[in-house]
């Protein structure tokens, strides 16, 4: 993901594919490169939680390419093998699933059904603007300022 990307503005509010079984609350919006609207899209979602802040963003291109999820709940297993650099087993808390990372499991012709590992996020990120500025910045998103509000539980 080397060229440099841009989210152009405000983003659009809906209901997860999981709204009913969890409170998925997401946004959704398209990326630039250039000015020219480009296939990836930067996806947010927030999940109702009663032990504290649970988001994720990733970006997709016609399956997720990258992930962060955040929170005290959540949880990922690596498997072997393992790519350098990230530990075997389960990571309990925030981690990223990047496309360094992953970008093996992609060819031209074939995309994987779930990303397979993840480490975990820097101890120092803290809540969802510091969290979106960083993958932003990991992944050469140019989000200035200016950082989006994570979907709230009013959206229809």
């Amino acid at each position: 993901m080397p060229r440099k990307k841009l989210w152009p503005g405000r983003l659009n509010g809906i209901r997860g594919p999981r709204f009913e079984t969890e409170g998925q609350q997401r946004y959704l919006q398209t990326l630039e490169i250039n000015g020219e609207v480009c296939p990836i899209k930067l996806v947010i979602d927030k999940y109702p939680s009663p032990f504290g802040l649970k988001f994720s963003v990733a970006f997709v291109y016609q399956v997720e390419v990258v992930r962060v999820d955040y929170g005290n709940t959540v949880w990922h297993v690596n498997h072997h093998p393992l790519p350098e650099g990230v530990a075997f087993g389960m990571i309990s808390g925030s981690h990223i699933h990047s496309w360094t990372l992953n970008r093996s499991l992609f060819s031209s012709k074939n995309f994987p059904d779930a990303l397979c590992w993840a480490v975990p996020i820097p101890q120092n990120l803290k809540g969802f603007p510091n969290t979106f500025r960083w993958v932003c910045g990991e992944h050469n998103v140019e989000c200035g300022k200016e950082v989006p509000d994570l979907p709230n539980e009013l959206l229809i």
